[in-house]
């Protein structure tokens, strides 16, 4: 809970445990795209397309493109540069390269620790 009220300075409004739902995976399937770039071959590391698997912005009925682009990399890139900006990720020259801190190994840890039930059952007794 003080990663969420404390470190993104989030409120409780909304739905705080669909946003803690969606970092949980976001962050699980980042540590596991990050660990399996290492090992794949460097023509096959897309970290882009595995974080689009977590939930592709159509199905939120946005399908939303900017010329050829489509605006999910610019969202993913957003979570990215926030995750940053709160020290759960740092980057070298590229967002798109960047790795969990040993902070966000911590964070990760954590929501891990928890199932969807206790989560839920936490953010309420916050």
């Amino acid at each position: 809970m003080s990663f969420y009220y404390n470190r993104l300075k989030f409120c409780g409004c909304g739905c705080p445990v669909d946003t803690l739902k969606f970092l949980k995976g976001f962050l699980n399937k980042y540590s596991k795209t990050q660990n399996d770039m290492w090992e794949a071959d460097r023509k096959d590391r897309s970290m882009y397309h595995d974080l689009h698997q977590l939930g592709k912005l159509s199905s939120f009925g946005m399908n939303i493109s900017s010329g050829d682009k489509n605006i999910q990399d610019g969202v993913i890139d957003f979570v990215m540069y926030s995750l940053d900006n709160i020290g759960v990720l740092e980057h070298g020259g590229s967002i798109g390269g960047a790795w969990l801190t040993d902070y966000g190994k911590e964070v990760v840890d954590s929501l891990n620790k928890l199932t969807d039930d206790e989560l839920e059952m936490a953010m309420e007794e916050y």
